[in-house]
């Protein structure tokens, strides 16, 4: 594994190694046994992902869940290809 290996894997991964898969992880070890300047990369994933958490707030319009019920509840059903049959 080299810097750039590593970084796409925390990309996929996340900067918490004991969540990753297991080959992964390993390779990932011994590269930052070899390179432990490159820890780096794990502060900055998770310095990223706070920020990001701190920053988005998504929260859905009041009643949109009840409003969405209603409608399926509502709706009849799109036909089947055994119902168009029929």
């Amino acid at each position: 594994m080299n810097r750039s290996e590593l970084q796409d894997a925390i990309d996929r991964h996340g900067e918490d190694l004991s969540a990753w898969p297991l080959a992964d992880r390993d390779r990932a070890l011994e590269f930052l046994a070899r390179e432990p300047e490159s820890r780096s990369l794990f502060q900055d994933a998770a310095a990223l992902r706070t920020a990001l958490r701190d920053q988005l707030v998504i929260r859905a319009p009041a009643g949109l869940a009840d409003r969405i019920v209603r409608a399926a509840l509502g709706s009849n059903p799109a036909p089947t290809s055994e119902t168009s049959r029929a």
